[in-house]
């Protein structure tokens, strides 16, 4: 879901963002639109967003029916006939367009089975309900990681964060690989630190890739 920012919230939106393509190394963005990636943006997106979704769960069966908002990914979960859960499921969506909230229909799915939400694949089975990673993001992120192993050299500071941006996902689905991500983070922080000491107020530099290589192999 997403809503638009009047002229005079934007002042709200404006969050500093890292670009290595600029002299300093930052950038400062304004949002025309309710975001969740700049420093107040927990504040100006978390509260209209937790309204639309605890208002539109206040509308459904407290027994069969129950929604999750992620960020502005939108899960529900319905039991009932066909016929029932159809009318049900209707009414939040209807809730959402009164509010003028613009709805990504593209991405919707609706039916029993495996669905793929958040970058997670979930189903149902006779043990109960499973969280499954996709192929493709694995594939990805081992690639990723790879270079991340090398025992000597250094590694661009804008690639460690496009691969530590992708791996936390697996931490969440495989808590025993929870350390191993926490150990990644704690490399990036730490050379990210050093690197400010001698070079303040550029993102230019590159981190010494033995930081990560324990964590990144296992």
């Amino acid at each position: 879901m997403a809503s638009g920012a009047k002229a005079e919230e934007q002042r709200y939106t404006a969050a500093w963002v890292h670009n290595e393509n600029s002299p300093t190394g930052e950038f400062y963005y304004v949002w025309l639109t309710l975001g969740f990636g700049g420093r107040s943006f927990p504040l100006v997106y978390a509260r209209p967003a937790s309204f639309a979704s605890r208002t539109a769960q206040a509308l459904l069966n407290q027994e069969r029916s129950r929604l999750q908002l992620y960020v502005d990914d939108t899960a529900g979960a319905f039991a009932g006939t066909r016929e029932w859960v159809l009318i049900e499921a209707s009414l939040p969506l209807l809730w959402w367009m009164v509010l003028g909230l613009e709805l990504a229909w593209d991405k919707g799915d609706f039916g029993t089975g495996a669905h793929d939400w958040i970058g997670v694949t979930y189903d149902t089975g006779l043990e109960g309900p499973t969280m499954e990673l996709p192929a493709k993001y694995l594939r990805e992120t081992i690639e990723l990681l790879e270079p991340l192993t090398k025992p000597s050299g250094t590694i661009g500071i804008g690639y460690v964060r496009s691969a530590l941006g992708k791996a936390p996902r697996i931490g969440y689905i495989v808590p025993d690989a929870s350390p191993y991500i926490a150990s990644l983070w704690a490399g990036y922080r730490q050379g990210r630190l050093q690197a400010e000491l001698e070079k303040p107020g550029t993102s230019k530099y590159r981190l010494p890739v033995r930081r990560f290589a324990t964590a990144a192999s296992w």
